[in-house]
């Protein structure tokens, strides 16, 4: 991930309500500047990893916006973790209703155990992709 403080974990662009530029603000302006190929790849890069167009994150940077990125991986994790918390949850609740026997408790409580496991490993496996 960048080492651009400006950067945050959401995607603005994403939203349903797309948001509109200011009719005060056109950008009509163009302004031609020079970068040797290693800067270039750098912020087509950092471009790509904030789901931007070079020119539209040169944009947000330069005026000191806010941007925001998506890190997909970690979505996908907490859907996922989400989805096995809602089944938990009516699991527990269908076993509190029918007054279910010891050893079914015992089974679920193995499975919330392995599941634990599973999400401790997973955000073990997101942070040391986050640090690389």
């Amino acid at each position: 991930m960048p080492d651009n403080k400006n950067i945050i974990k959401k995607k603005w662009f994403m939203t349903p309500n797309k948001k509109r530029r200011d009719p005060n603000n056109k950008r009509d302006i163009r302004i031609k500047i020079s970068l040797s190929e290693k800067d270039k790849n750098l912020l087509q890069g950092k471009a790509d990893k904030a789901g931007l167009p070079l020119a539209e994150y040169i944009y947000w940077v330069v005026m000191g916006k806010e941007l925001v990125v998506h890190d997909l991986q970690f979505s996908e994790t907490l859907r996922r973790i989400s989805s096995i918390s809602n089944n938990l949850n009516q699991i527990a609740n269908r076993m509190n209703l029918f007054s279910t026997k010891t050893g079914d408790k015992e089974n679920l409580y193995e499975i919330i155990n392995m599941l634990y496991d599973l999400m401790t490993e997973e955000f073990q496996h997101l942070k040391t992709d986050k640090e690389k």
